[in-house]
């Protein structure tokens, strides 16, 4: 910690890898028990609209992250207005935003992975989340004209969720 308060770091490097950890831990407890047991293709076949019921799903899978980042983003900036003048603040945040784009993209990919019924697809989707999730890690000052293209991925990769659910039900 003291490297990054002498200035050899960006002191929120601290927490860079906390979203995407977060989404892991949220994802993997989320459809894990789903798809081992089997009670998301239960689910899926239910009389009821099935994108609705996955929709319902991914939200709060979206939703519990992003309460835990905004939690532990309040919490960055109460200490880090201790430390450091309010303009550091805007240009922290700024850097946080592709760590916290990775979260997102890392949870996609996780309900993707679970839900996929070909374990070739698996393997192939976790190949491809690890290098697209290695580039929201890139150096930070050059992400900074990038974020609407990285919001673009998170959306792709949210879509991506509703393919593998549907080939999940189909089998």
């Amino acid at each position: 910690v003291y490297n990054w308060f002498r200035g050899s770091r960006p002191h929120y490097e601290l927490f860079k890898n906390v979203p995407m950890v977060v989404a892991l831990l949220i994802g993997v407890s989320q459809f894990a028990p789903e798809v081992l047991k089997k009670r998301i293709k239960l689910t899926l076949h239910l009389p009821y609209r099935e994108m609705r019921l996955l929709y319902t799903m991914v939200l709060y899978g979206v939703s519990a992250p992003l309460a835990v980042l905004l939690i532990c983003t309040g919490l960055f900036f109460i200490l880090d207005s201790y430390f450091f003048l309010a303009p550091m603040h805007l240009m922290a945040l700024k850097s946080l935003v592709p760590y916290m784009l990775a979260g997102f993209v890392t949870y996609f990919g996780v309900a993707m992975i679970a839900m996929e019924p070909n374990w070739l697809y698996r393997v192939l989707y976790a190949i491809l989340v690890y290098f697209i999730v290695n580039r929201f890690f890139l150096n930070v000052s050059s992400l900074a004209g990038i974020i609407p293209i990285l919001v673009g991925i998170m959306v792709i990769f949210s879509l991506g969720v509703l393919y593998t659910a549907n080939r999940f039900k189909i089998g």
